[in-house]
């Protein structure tokens, strides 16, 4: 504005001295000469055609990128490392073996936990082997009590009286057909030998007579208590045998339990010596080489996985309503590209943290190719709010008088004029025009501070 002024002070000075010197000019043709001079001023801005177009309003956060998960390799057993099969770099999957550690000692515990094991088991088998002979005495035992107790008892008697009856009838009626054949041997109607073989048949007789009385006599000297408490006392020694031979089976199955358990200790001892990838991943640390001591809890090698990486962030409570899990995110890493790389917020803490007052954010992005590395320093921008068909100017373009904010139009004549807007989104670079403008508006974007209302511009670069 102040060259402007120069310019035409200027012509005005020599416009008054060329009419001093002719001694007869009028005022009125100094001003005619002024105005016309100032008619051909022009101030150089330039401007921008309004269109509809996305405005984001976003938070700039900057911090170091870290892997989206890292592990510490730490062996479960101490010893000698026999073999290393990664190097610093190297891609692995979870399950590949990354070291070896010496494992002769421990094989050995094995084979004699093995040993335990087998003997155990056979243990058991002598032990159930005298359990089914246990078992076989005290049916035994029980039977025997059943048939000489209650009813059995008195069919015995009854058995034995009925015998007893029997043999006498069939002794009585031999010693009756004896004299009647002696009667007749007198007379010679029979031998002398049939007398003799009547006569054994009546000594047997005798003899099997007298055997069931005796064995009358022992069962009726019996009482049903007597043989109650000795087939009782059977069946207790049998239950007792039965006892034993269990708690001989439990005893040696503890045993095969505590073999077994010290068998499966082994087993994964020994499976330990061979350090495996908890996840896939690169290795990014490793202080083992073949022959070096590791110890068992110490920190051997570390993995990281880096298909995404992700940044972690702390808002102002202003700020944690205004973003969500899932919000797109444009981190601008200079290391790598130019061009931002997209992410998404992955967590929002719903608490803040008790030493900061802060709320803890994550972003993850994804890094196929591996560009980004933990490290590296981005600057994100948390997208907090946008408008997909906003007009919105660069922010330079609105001037701000206070409680006041304006613009400067330019129309078809090339005539500047003032206009009062409202302003809505804002980032960095652009804003947001409300009101006041509309698509198609042509505003200066620079040179704005040298105009005022129906000033003459010359575009020199139109947007």
């Amino acid at each position: 504005m102040k060259a402007r002024k120069y310019l035409i002070s200027g012509i005005s000075l020599a416009v008054l001295a060329s009419s001093l010197a002719t001694g007869c000019g009028s005022t009125e043709a100094v001003s005619d000469a002024v105005s016309s001079q100032e008619q051909v001023v022009s101030t150089s801005v330039e401007t921008l055609t309004l269109v509809e177009d996305t405005i984001q309003s976003y938070k700039t956060l900057s911090a170091s990128i870290v892997a989206k998960n890292e592990v510490a390799v730490i062996p479960k057993v101490g010893g000698t490392v026999s073999k290393v099969h990664v190097k610093v770099g190297d891609k692995v999957k979870a399950g590949d073996v990354l070291f070896e550690i010496d494992s002769r000692d421990i094989e050995i515990q094995v084979k004699s936990a093995q040993s335990s094991v087998t003997s155990s088991q056979a243990t058991i088998s002598s032990a159930q082997a005298g359990l089914d002979a246990a078992e076989a005495g005290l049916n035994a035992a029980k039977a025997n009590y059943n048939m000489n107790t209650g009813s059995n008892l008195d069919n015995q008697l009854s058995s034995q009286k009925a015998n007893v009856e029997n043999l006498e009838r069939q002794y009585n009626d031999l010693l009756r057909d004896l004299e009647s054949n002696k009667a007749l041997l007198e007379v010679g109607a029979v031998s002398q030998n049939t007398i003799d073989n009547m006569e054994t048949q009546i000594a047997t007789a005798k003899s099997n007579l007298d055997q069931a009385k005796n064995q009358l006599k022992t069962l009726e000297e019996q009482t049903i208590e007597e043989t109650k408490r000795a087939s009782e006392a059977s069946v207790q020694q049998a239950e007792a045998s039965v006892s034993q031979a269990t708690a001989s089976i439990a005893q040696a199955e503890a045993s095969a339990a505590q073999a077994q358990t010290s068998l499966e200790n082994a087993q994964q001892q020994l499976s330990y010596t061979k350090v495996v990838a908890e996840i896939d991943g690169i290795i990014s640390n490793c202080t083992v080489t073949e022959g070096s001591t590791v110890g068992a809890g110490s920190v051997a090698l570390s993995l990281i996985d880096i298909d995404k990486v992700k940044i972690a962030f702390n808002i102002t409570g202003d700020l944690v309503n205004t973003i969500q899990a899932g919000n797109t995110v444009y981190t601008y890493i200079d290391a790598v590209s130019d061009e931002p790389f997209e992410g998404v917020v992955s967590t929002v803490a719903p608490a803040a943290d008790s030493k900061t007052g802060l709320y803890p954010v994550e972003i993850e992005i994804s890094n196929p190719k591996h560009l980004l590395k933990p490290g590296m320093f981005a600057t994100s921008k948390l997208v907090l709010s946008e408008n997909p068909s906003a007009l919105s100017v660069p922010i330079g373009a609105v001037i701000d008088k206070g409680e006041t904010k304006y613009v400067y139009t330019v129309d078809a004549d090339n005539i500047a004029h003032k206009i009062a807007v409202e302003t809505g989104l804002e980032n960095e670079t652009h804003i947001e025009i409300v009101s006041g403008l509309n698509a198609n508006d042509v505003i200066v974007i620079k040179g704005q501070d040298y105009l005022s209302e129906g000033s003459l511009v010359n575009i020199v670069a139109a947007n």
